[in-house]
């Protein structure tokens, strides 16, 4: 960190990564949010890897599928925007050991299950096997994601009680 600081240009350009980092994992955030009540408003009436799912006729299916097929992949790439951002923002500068000590170590093992889960679900879905379970893996690795974020959120909060 010393030295980064010591070449004003190097420094300025760490800073910038940093602060972009943060946008992006709070924009990536923002838009799974989104996406998902996209995805909630337009429900599909059966899942599309079920072999006893009929073939799609009308507009009003054809436009239910391409919308959850369009929010769908927004939250896989904002999934993957946040861990990136998240990854930037607590990797790059030294304040992010101090102020994000679990997020910073969850965010690596979380983003690369994330990563592969995006690459295997359309094939999973396809096939029709492994898909849910797969799934379910990707939203614990998530939930743990997100609960450490909120200790560190929490220690920002009551740094008394930690130290």
């Amino acid at each position: 960190a010393d030295r980064v600081r010591g070449v004003p240009w190097l420094h300025a350009g760490v800073s910038r990564l940093v602060t972009l980092g943060w946008l992006v994992w709070w924009g990536g955030l923002v838009a799974v949010a989104l996406a998902t009540m996209v995805d909630v408003a337009a429900p599909l009436s059966c899942p599309i890897s079920q072999a006893s799912c009929p073939t799609p006729t009308g507009e009003g299916l054809l436009a239910a599928r391409r919308v959850h097929e369009v929010a769908s992949v927004v939250v896989g790439v904002g999934w993957v925007a946040a861990q990136l951002g998240a990854f930037t923002h607590t990797w790059l500068p030294a304040h992010g050991r101090r102020l994000w000590p679990v997020t910073r170590v969850l965010t690596p093992p979380v983003l690369g299950l994330s990563v592969v889960y995006g690459l295997a679900a359309g094939p999973l879905d396809h096939l029709g096997r492994w898909h849910g379970a797969a799934q379910r893996l990707h939203l614990l690795a998530l939930l743990v994601w997100f609960l450490g974020i909120a200790v560190d959120l929490w220690r920002h909060r009551h740094p008394r009680l930690v130290a």
